[in-house]
């Protein structure tokens, strides 16, 4: 049986096994620091890891591929004046829950004041590699960024900011479970960008030809798996290996909500239809009642 899982906090992001949730939470009273905090499922025992100063607000989260680090953003409450000015400040940390004692990290680079912020993408520990992407006003995607974490040389800077080449929307860009790939749309040239996570210039690309993709998702447990939505339907290949396999045939507007933790089953959403999880085994089908919205790092669990 599938359950959806509430949160009572900002910004949740879910562990790579399902079992935990990292978020945001803001007390009651006026003034109060933002607290990072994870929570078990389904057990709801909660742990508190840090605090941020007051004036700031915690942005989005993602897990290390391990599940044993989270890679977050913060910035500044207070925005530049006008129309579209955001922050006056973005900066990006890493937590490493498997340190002791535990242990927060940044660098001097990954500091923005210019009315854009950062929005991580994936942490791969073993690799010593972490990506993000900066974005602004509008949602583009402007710059990737990788955060070497090898100690570097003396006077080589462990970040490096590289232009995006194709014009991609920030919340398209998505790191494989394995934290090696990334994935965006560019919906000008109708094809997925694929890339390793350490070099943006190797991107290849896959495209359906005449459809149109309009979302695209990385399957957990099958690092190369992506499902993808190619006009109302729902397809799944391997990146360079195989083509794609419809696996549901939609008769209006269809996207996709999440994979399992463990890749059995796809939740998608289709307009006058609701949510439902595909099963991969299958193809079969299953109604979720009671689910309020987006899942946006809720929880399924099998």
């Amino acid at each position: 049986m599938d359950r959806v899982i509430a949160v009572g906090g900002e910004q949740p992001s879910a562990s790579p096994d399902g079992k935990r949730i990292a978020f945001w939470r803001t007390g009651p009273q006026g003034n109060n620091p933002q607290e990072l905090r994870i929570v078990d499922v389904p057990g709801g025992v909660e742990q508190m890891l840090l605090s941020i100063p007051v004036g700031f607000i915690g942005g989005p989260i993602v897990w290390s591929s391990d599940g044993t680090g989270l890679l977050y953003a913060v910035q500044s409450s207070e925005l530049f004046p006008g129309a579209g000015g955001g922050p006056r400040s973005s900066r990006l940390f890493s937590f490493d829950m498997s340190a002791t004692p535990p242990e927060g990290a940044t660098d001097s680079q990954l500091m923005l004041s210019s009315g854009s912020w950062f929005v991580p993408l994936s942490w791969d520990k073993a690799g010593l590699l972490a990506t993000a992407l900066v974005t602004g006003e509008g949602g583009m995607s402007q710059n990737y960024v990788t955060w070497d974490r090898h100690v570097q040389p003396a006077g080589q800077s462990a970040v490096k900011f590289t232009r995006f080449p194709w014009a991609v929307v920030a919340f398209t860009v998505q790191a494989s479970p394995d934290a090696k790939r990334l994935l965006a749309i560019d919906g000008a040239a109708n094809v997925l960008r694929i890339w390793p996570a350490g070099d943006l210039a190797a991107a290849g690309m896959v495209g359906p030809g005449a459809a149109v993709i309009s979302d695209a998702r990385w399957r957990p447990g099958a690092p190369g798996d992506i499902a993808w939505v190619i006009d109302q339907n729902v397809g799944v290949f391997t990146y360079q290996t195989s083509s794609s396999g419809i696996i549901h045939r939609g008769q209006a507007t269809v996207r996709i909500m999440a994979w399992r933790p463990d890749g059995s089953g796809l939740v998608l959403t289709e307009l006058g239809r609701g949510e439902f999880v595909v099963e991969m085994s299958s193809g079969q089908s299953t109604a979720l009642s009671g689910f309020g919205g987006l899942i946006a790092g809720a929880v399924l669990l099998r």
